[in-house]
């Protein structure tokens, strides 16, 4: 399929970063799709703990402090949402909705190339959304 006719069928699929195609799943099984999605665009991973409940989180790492391997848990209400983010960036996207749920800024590398993409305005959010500045 090219480029072209994939843009136009855009409500039925999805591409991923590397190229691969994956169809959308509507109606009842819609935010497990998205998790799948997700999952293999390396935005989520799946952890478990020592009862066997299995916890869906948000990689953000390097965001909120420098050498930092960090994650946020999403919650099943929260799915959505974060796939949202995702589709209107795949990079940022993700990173974006770590800052609105922890409401932290950045730290100050990752604001200043946020901010270069010119896709998300970081004031308007901190002002929207009552993010406090990050002390790194």
């Amino acid at each position: 399929m090219m480029k072209r006719e994939l843009d136009e069928l855009n409500d039925q699929y999805v591409v991923l970063p590397d190229d691969r195609i994956y169809t959308k799943i509507m109606g009842e099984q819609e935010l497990e799709s998205q998790v799948a999605i997700l999952l293999l665009a390396d935005v989520v991973f799946l952890s478990s703990n020592q009862n066997g409940s299995v916890h869906i989180n948000c990689l953000c790492n390097d965001i909120f402090g420098y050498a930092c391997a960090d994650a946020e848990e999403v919650l099943y209400s929260e799915i959505n949402d974060l796939f949202e983010h995702y589709m209107k960036d795949e990079f940022d996207g993700p990173i974006i909705w770590c800052i609105k749920k922890r409401k932290v800024m950045p730290i100050q590398p990752v604001a200043e190339a946020i901010q270069k993409s010119k896709i998300w305005d970081l004031s308007k959010l901190q002002k929207d959304f009552d993010l406090v500045d990050n002390p790194f």
